[in-house]
């Protein structure tokens, strides 16, 4: 049967709760999550994952947009506070100017007062070394954000 086949091939979708690979026996995956409530749910997820072998959660956020950010950004905070280490990239400003104020680094300020280990990194490059220095076996790493994050994921596939 053809919805069979169909149903046997599909790998999934994409950017959603993806799994990126297996290193080092921390686990990288990639979500398209841009929103405190997805946000929120996939480091409720990250949680289960580590819950029998001690793992950490740990996120690498890149918010998208000026104005979500700013009109969000205490749930944004909020919603980091459940992982054990948060790396926050500069906003993915899409098609926005910055809006003075409200940016990553306002952000980590905020999401200070819910989590103690907050880290704002400039780049992709800087936040990947960051997370290989970290990371260690039984680790999860989430890579969350609408924006061009999905080439930092990639990084881990050429590791």
């Amino acid at each position: 049967c053809d919805a069979k086949k169909a149903i046997e091939n599909f790998s999934g979708v994409k950017r959603r709760c993806q799994k990126i690979c297996e290193w080092k026996g921390v686990s990288v995956f990639h979500d398209y999550a841009h929103h405190p409530k997805q946000i929120d749910e996939m480091v409720k997820l990250g949680k289960r994952m580590v819950a029998k072998n001690g793992g950490r959660v740990i996120v690498v956020f890149e918010p998208h947009t000026y104005s979500r950010t700013k009109f969000l950004i205490d749930e944004f905070s909020k919603s980091l506070a459940g992982a054990d280490r948060v790396f926050l990239l500069p906003v993915y400003s899409a098609r926005e100017n910055p809006v003075m104020g409200y940016d990553s680094l306002k952000l980590a300020d905020e999401t200070k007062k819910h989590n103690t280990y907050v880290e704002y990194l400039e780049s992709y490059e800087d936040a990947f070394r960051r997370v290989c220095e970290d990371a260690k076996k039984g680790d999860v790493v989430l890579v969350l954000g609408a924006g061009t994050i999905v080439g930092f994921a990639d990084m881990f596939l050429a590791k």
